[in-house]
Order: structure tokens, then C-alpha cells, then sequence
């Protein structure tokens, strides 16, 4: 099966997209496994179908790398990208995602503004299983250290840690260790966060199913809001990751945006597809 794909970036975070009228018939469940193997496929983080909407301009779908589907603030970026450079969408386009429909904005050749939703704190809609209606500063242990976590969701789980931990000698296996720790039935996103002024803040994701990466949109969101709800910052956020650097608006009706680049990388057509 020949299934011509379409290899984005966003702050390091890259996709292979694909657009489904363009492809033969294929399960992505099983083609995200394939594709975004690296060195036995594309490579990539994660893997984008777009697709028409009956309530939008298009449709989004992400899969992580082992098939499963959830919801990606860089990806849907990507996808804004994409359909602007094939006309499916006009610069300010609606897209239907997992977690509802989303506004995004094009606001140059790179620069993608685009709409969060409203950030989840609600344990049971985390999902998370603890004795408290939300996690602000809950105390999680693992390995034999405590970490204060607060879980904020944007369709996909996020624990976010402020001042831990961020460049520990523990980091990668008590990232690994929280991910799956039993409290989060579907595992969840670790983002560890150092805060440098009220208007600055760096972080590290490691993503659920992927390990590290160079950004999550996602995370970068439940940062500045957690940040924010502590009150250590400002409610509009410059979050610094290894890939670069995404504006988080954090809005006076609850709505979260964030802007940032992408960029299209290459096309191709991939042949591996069981």
C-alpha cells in the first residue's frame, strides 16, 4: 500500500500528516505503529489525518506511535498549516478535533495562532483517581521521592511539577514512573516546570506513550495555567521548551491560545503500511 504523506514541525515536535481523500483506504490504528517508527518508518512523534467535517472546515485526528488515539496542541497547529498551503481552509478556520472544535488563525507563512479550550482541573475528568476534587500541589511519590504535582487537561492528561526536578539526576525514570503511575488510568503527560519571571517559564514534557520530547502544546498550556493558578506568573506566557519557544494566552473567558511556528518539511510516499 502506497500512502503519500506530508512530514511537519512544530518547536521540534513532528508529525507525518496524511491526508485521507488523497490516501487509499487504511487504518490509521495500525499505520501510526508503522509510520511513526523511527528508522523502520518516517519517524515521528505522532501521526496526523486530516479529513472533511460536517461542522468545521475539516477534521483532526492524532494517533500516538502505538496507535492510540488523543488529542495534540502542536499537531492541530500543524494541521492549520497544512490545510492553508492546500486550500482546504481559509486563514481563520474552524477545525473539529477529539476534544471539540477548534479556531485557528494563520497569522504569517510560519506563525499559527490556535484555539486550547478551557483548561480541565476536575480529578475525575483528568482522568486521575485521588482523594481531592483536583490536584493543586497533591503530593505523588515515586522511587522514593515526592513530587507536588497540580493535573490540568486539555483533552489529554497533564500533571504539571513547578521548581522539581526539571534537570535531576532522577528525571527520566521518575518521568517514566509518574506516567504510569496508578493514579492516572490512562496514563498522563509529566511537565516539569522552572519559572524565570512572571511572564517567562521553562519546561520539560515527557509525554505519555513518546517519553521526552523537544515540545508539547498541550503541556505548554497546562503550564501557564498552572503556573498562573498559583499565581507565579501573569496569565499571558512565553513557555520556553528545547524546540523553541510557544506563546500561552490564558483569556478572561477561560479560553487558552497558543502561537507559535510551524513549519512543512518534506512530502513523500510511504510504502510500509501493514
Amino acid at each position: 500500500m502506497e500512502i503519500p504523506f506530508t512530514k511537519l514541525q512544530a518547536l521540534g515536535n513532528h508529525f507525518a500528516l496524511v491526508h485521507e481523500p488523497s490516501a487509499p483506504p487504511f487504518d490509521p490504528n495500525v499505520l501510526a505503529p508503522s509510520l511513526c517508527r523511527h528508522h523502520f518508518g518516517v519517524g515521528a512523534d505522532g501521526l496526523l489525518v486530516v479529513s472533511p467535517s460536517t461542522v468545521a472546515d475539516v477534521r483532526m485526528r492524532y494517533y500516538d506511535p502505538d496507535g492510540s488515539e488523543d488529542m495534540c496542541g502542536n499537531g492541530l497547529r500543524c494541521v492549520a498549516r497544512f490545510v492553508i498551503a492546500r486550500g482546504l481552509a481559509p486563514a481563520e478556520m474552524r477545525v473539529e478535533t477529539l476534544s471539540g472544535v477548534r479556531e485557528c488563525e494563520a497569522l504569517s507563512a510560519t506563525d499559527i495562532r490556535a484555539e486550547m479550550g478551557e483548561p480541565i482541573f476536575e480529578t475525575e475528568r483528568l482522568p486521575a483517581i485521588a482523594d481531592a476534587a483536583r490536584l493543586l500541589d497533591y503530593h505523588v511519590e515515586v522511587n522514593g521521592r515526592t513530587y507536588p504535582v497540580t493535573g490540568v487537561s486539555f483533552g489529554t492528561t497533564h500533571v504539571v511539577i513547578i521548581g522539581h526536578g526539571r534537570r535531576g539526576p532522577h528525571w527520566d525514570a521518575d518521568s517514566a514512573a509518574l506516567e504510569v503511575h496508578p493514579m492516572f488510568p490512562g496514563k498522563t503527560t509529566v511537565d516539569w516546570v522552572e519559572i524565570v519571571s512572571r511572564d517567562h517559564i521553562l519546561m520539560r514534557p515527557w509525554e505519555r506513550r513518546l517519553g521526552e520530547t523537544l515540545a508539547c502544546g498541550t503541556g505548554a498550556c497546562a503550564s501557564a495555567v498552572a503556573t498562573a493558578l498559583h499565581e507565579l506568573t501573569d496569565r499571558r506566557v512565553l513557555v520556553e521548551m528545547k524546540g523553541g519557544k510557544l506563546l500561552v494566552e490564558w483569556g478572561a473567558d477561560n479560553r487558552v491560545i497558543a502561537t507559535g511556528a510551524v513549519q512543512i518539511v518534506y512530502e513523500g510516499t510511504y510504502y510500509g503500511a501493514r
